[in-house]
């Protein structure tokens, strides 16, 4: 019979970690391990780590650790049964016999893998409906627009019928709630408190995220209708700023190009993927964001924006710039001819002829200046009107560069590139971009780029970090709880989460005779605790001598206890001094100072800990 916990086993099993964050995160081997930029937390350097011998990662600048539930957990804001599910969906396991839609341990109404199943399903249907005969006209369109049957099959190119119930009634034949189908925005409600279906007679373009569920949905009209395309409502899954249009189906060319090409439409992707450019993504009907740059940074190093000739340009050149200079992506921009967009010019030309547009792309900063330039007449032949140009230029760069907590470096870098472009004194350029610097600072004293995962960097003392030490032997060898299950049991320290994890590590020995680290996550649903977990683990790995560094951890508890003893009678001698207290005062304080002066855990650990 399948349990709760047999089938969690299977989904994990099903589920290897290298492969699920790779989807998410460019990895590169390291040793045993693989490498990336963490996706919790702002970096420049890897500090991310992902060990497939015991299916966990680590990240070292932010804390953030765990198995597969918890990546998924953290990375799309989930509880542990959402997460489960979606990669149950992932690996086509049945759950519905034995899981419960839950979120926070109570029934809920709509979680989110009831919407990315809603919205899998709903692709479904809509994929059905464009190869059936009510799909001519959609199949029709894209033959015009010379679209292949094999893109449109790899981005499951789909058909909604016309009629305001043709997705509400196949929904109900198959018991879908109408609370989740609303949620999703498949389904909307009019002034009359008549539900009908949010597209109608609409090619559809499902919106992945880059394992491949469904987050939304982008329609274009085949009829007349005045809004060309529409997207699926912002929800809890789906919002534009956040969302990139064929993630799912660059991974591969992103790795072997190293760039990524930025367009504006979902047929400009299709029409470039089949030109051969894979590496191809669009925005949806957005300029481009921070967290698009920040979630293109993970993948690759540079990032071509291509918008059209007649839309777009100063926003695609905002975009660009901001985005180059916080995500420290190289940046080019191209511009296409008047009145062409990318599919029409590959549809027309031929990919030589694009791959050319894309190799000669400008600069972002380079780009920025020339639009500078012709905003400030004169500035080509006078000194007065170019030294303002050249001022607006800098102050622009300025704002940027104190909205990343850039390093010293990388904004030196950019003021070559300043003064090669504009051609004034580095000091001078300096200057200006200091001044802009502390006035934005000044506007905006926050930074940017929050955690998602919080930082487990705590300052252990006493007895709690004794029993770190403790855990981190039972860790990497169960056979050693039975010496020190007392102390771990004991009611003298205080960390709630060290207890927790003692409290794991005792009941699994004492029920199997064994446990492992990576069987013990599979128990915790706090990715917080997790992440304490998985430190251990990885400090563990370091330790060359168990026995004898278990050993000074149950010396140092016996100080630690010793101490408080002292401390506790000293108190209490201080408190009714008397002529035999003053000879004990005189004891206890001698005690203190041996206790100051016997050689620390800390240098302890230095000899039997490896660097």
């Amino acid at each position: 019979m399948r349990t709760v916990e047999s089938i969690t086993q299977e989904i994990k099993a099903a589920s290897d970690i290298v492969s699920v964050v790779g989807q998410y995160v460019a990895l590169k081997r390291s040793g045993r391990s693989y490498r990336g930029l963490c996706p919790f937390h702002q970096e420049k350097t890897p500090s991310f780590y992902v060990h497939p011998d015991e299916q966990y990662f680590k990240c070292f600048g932010c804390g953030a650790g765990g198995d597969v539930f918890k990546f998924v957990q953290l990375y799309n804001h989930l509880e542990f049964t959402e997460a489960r599910q979606l990669l149950a969906d992932r690996s086509g396991i049945d759950t519905s016999e034995v899981l419960k839609e839950k979120a926070g341990g109570n029934e809920v109404s709509v979680s989110r893998s009831q919407l990315w199943r809603a919205n899998k399903w709903a692709a479904q249907v809509y994929r059905q409906q464009f190869l059936a005969e009510t799909g001519e006209r959609a199949r029709q369109y894209l033959q015009q627009r010379q679209i292949s049957d094999d893109i449109s099959s790899l981005f499951v190119i789909g058909y909604a019928p016309d009629g305001s119930d043709f997705l509400l009634s196949r929904a109900r034949r198959q018991d879908i709630p109408l609370e989740v189908l609303v949620a999703a925005g498949l389904i909307v409600k009019d002034d009359t408190e008549r539900y009908y279906d949010f597209y109608r007679d609409r090619l559809m373009f499902p919106i992945h995220d880059p394992i491949g569920q469904v987050l939304g949905f982008g329609g274009r009209t085949l009829s007349d209708h005045p809004r060309k395309y529409i997207n699926s409502p912002e929800s809890t899954l789906f919002k534009k700023s956040k969302c990139l249009y064929g993630l799912q189906q660059t991974r591969e060319a992103f790795e072997s190009r190293q760039r990524a090409i930025v367009v504006e439409g979902y047929m400009d992707v299709l029409m470039a993927h089949q030109n051969g450019f894979r590496e191809a993504v669009a925005t949806l009907g957005t300029a481009m964001t921070d967290d698009h740059g920040a979630m293109l940074r993970r993948y690759v190093p540079r990032v071509v924006l291509v918008f059209d000739g007649d839309t777009g340009g100063q926003k695609a050149t905002e975009a660009g710039l901001r985005i180059g200079i916080r995500a420290e992506l190289e940046v080019g921009l191209v511009r296409m001819p008047e009145g062409v967009d990318p599919c029409d010019f590959l549809a027309t030309s031929n990919a030589q002829e694009f791959e050319d547009l894309l190799k000669n792309a400008s600069g972002a900063l380079e780009f920025k200046w020339q639009q500078i330039m012709a905003t400030h007449h004169g500035a080509e032949t006078t000194t007065s009107a170019k030294a303002l140009a050249v001022r607006d230029f800098v102050n622009i760069v300025g704002m940027l560069l104190a909205g990343n907590g850039i390093d010293p470096i990388r904004r030196g870098l950019v003021v070559n590139q300043l003064q090669q472009l504009v051609g004034v004194e580095r000091r001078e350029i300096d200057q200006l971009i200091s001044a802009a610097m502390r006035l934005a600072q000044q506007a905006q004293p926050g930074r940017e780029g929050a955690l998602i995962a919080p930082a487990i960097k705590r300052n252990y003392q006493g007895l709690e970090a004794v029993v770190r030490d403790l855990l981190r032997v039972v860790l990497r060898e169960p056979g050693l709880i039975g010496v020190v299950s007392d102390l771990l049991r004991s009611d003298e320290y205080q960390d709630g989460e060290l207890r927790q994890i003692a409290e794991l590590c005792l009941a699994m020995y004492e029920r199997v005779g064994e446990f492992h680290g990576t069987e013990l996550l599979e128990q915790i649903e706090d990715p917080t605790l997790a992440s304490q977990l998985v430190g251990l683990l990885d400090e563990g790995r370091s330790i060359t001598d168990l026995s004898e560094y278990m050993e000074a951890a149950r010396t140092r508890w016996q100080q630690v206890l010793s101490a408080r003893q002292t401390a506790g009678d000293l108190q209490s001698a201080r408190s009714s001094p008397t002529t035999t207290d003053g000879q004990r005062l005189s004891r206890l304080h001698q005690g203190m100072h041996d206790y100051a002066h016997f050689a620390p855990l800390s240098k302890i650990r230095k000899r039997l800990v490896s660097e």
